[in-house]
């Protein structure tokens, strides 16, 4: 790996914590600025491809786990691919409780990327969820 590639792979790694910090925080500009114009969005809780829908999907998932007491997402198992400008990635996702030692989920993410103005941003973010829910 060449340090450029490493860089890269850290910065990227560093947008994946800030998307889930600010996701636990409430701080929903901050979450929507780790996204570039194009947006996809898939998983089992619905299926978003523009900032406005996506935006109200994450306001209600949020005020929905700050309910339960918060959440803390903690991101591991990055798997990452850059290619010049653009990158893929794998990481696993696990979601606990903030108010109490419990997991309420775990999953993968599969992602793709995009290096604008030497900002890496998500334009492609896939859930895979182990679990069910209703």
């Amino acid at each position: 790996m060449n340090e450029t590639n490493a860089t890269d792979q850290l910065a990227i790694m560093a947008l994946t914590a800030t998307f889930e910090r600010a996701f636990d925080l409430g701080d929903h500009d901050l979450h929507m600025s780790t996204w570039h114009d194009e947006l996809k969005f898939e998983s089992q809780f619905g299926n978003y491809d523009n900032h406005q829908d996506y935006r109200a999907w994450l306001v209600g998932f949020y005020e929905q786990m700050k309910e339960r007491g918060g959440t803390r997402h903690l991101i591991t198992n990055h798997e990452i691919s850059v290619q010049g400008d653009s990158a893929e990635m794998m990481c696993y996702l696990t979601i606990l409780s903030q108010r109490e030692v419990v997991v309420f989920a775990t999953a993968m993410f599969e992602d793709r990327l995009v290096k604008v103005d030497g900002q890496w941003k998500f334009t492609h973010r896939k859930l895979h969820v182990d679990q069910q829910f209703p």
